[in-house]
């Protein structure tokens, strides 16, 4: 089922058969990656990662299918399609992450700004912030580097900042700074970097 940005992020559950079950393998349910890749491409819409990884996914299945009954051998035939195919859907996913570890450096970033002695909203946030940064490690065909992502992870910290003092500006800094090294490696747009 074909399902528009702004209906997956308006709600990732469309029971599209109207059976009042949610059916996982019929597309009736999109999970967190496919959201957050709608949510960045519609707050911008100078992005279209969900297209992107979708249509490489599909592509993908229907060259499986194509060779249904035959064993790919590694750097040999249909494979080697494949893997380029599997390579392009990776690395819009890598760049959904990306995307969304800026938002939520943005969100923490606003949130130091206007603290008033709340700390929930700014952890939610800042661990937001930080669980994608982390997950960027895990991609074998990773555009960031390590050595990029240990700058990144340096820049945010250990722990959000949870207080106004004279060093929230240089915290705000320090998380610009991150953004900044995301968005050069990954030669995201300036623009779309502030909207996200």
């Amino acid at each position: 089922m074909s399902k528009t940005d702004a209906e997956i992020k308006a709600n990732a559950v469309i029971d599209a058969n109207g059976d009042n079950q949610v059916d996982l393998f019929a597309g009736e349910y999109n999970f967190g990656l496919a959201v957050y890749a709608s949510k960045m491409d519609l707050k911008t819409g100078s992005t279209d990662y969900s297209k992107q990884a979708m249509d490489a996914f599909i592509e993908g299945r229907k060259l499986i299918q194509a060779n249904f009954g035959t064993n790919p051998v590694a750097g040999e035939g249909y494979h080697v399609e494949l893997v380029k195919i599997a390579e392009r859907a990776l690395a819009a996913m890598e760049n959904v992450i990306a995307t969304a570890t800026i938002h939520y450096i943005n969100s923490t970033i606003s949130d130091v700004e206007a603290y008033t002695g709340d700390i929930s909203t700014v952890a939610k946030h800042w661990s937001e912030m930080k669980g994608f940064a982390l997950s960027l490690q895990f991609s074998p065909i990773a555009k960031i580097t390590k050595e990029d992502l240990i700058i990144v992870h340096t820049e945010m910290g250990q722990t959000p900042k949870a207080d106004v003092d004279a060093d929230s500006a240089d915290y705000i800094a320090r998380l610009k700074a991150a953004r900044t090294k995301l968005q050069t490696v990954y030669g995201f747009d300036a623009e779309a970097v502030k909207a996200w």
